[in-house]
């Protein structure tokens, strides 16, 4: 399944609620491992998350709004997805 390419650049304060709190760490796991692929999330995340589908809707989700992309079947944290981390307070050096 491909992500959708279309993106929507939505205000962080926005953002701040619309993803949980795993879909973050999520986003903060893959700004620490840098370029990965949809096998190795899920080999990392389903422990945590227990549901293909969810981990699922948390990509697109991440991807629809900027903050991670996909290319050449690795999924990148974008400088969008820096920058959020450190309006979160997560990440102290873009």
């Amino acid at each position: 399944m491909k992500l959708r390419e279309r993106t929507f650049h939505l205000p962080f304060g926005l953002l701040r609620f619309l993803y949980v709190r795993t879909t973050k760490s999520l986003l903060l796991w893959l700004d620490e491992q840098g370029p990965t692929s949809r096998r190795e999330i899920e080999e990392a995340w389903m422990g945590t998350i227990g549901n293909e589908k969810e981990l699922a809707v948390m990509l697109t989700l991440l991807t629809r709004y900027g903050t991670v992309t996909e290319k050449d079947n690795k999924l990148h944290i974008t400088a969008r997805g820096k920058e959020f981390l450190k309006y979160l307070g997560l990440r102290k050096h873009i």
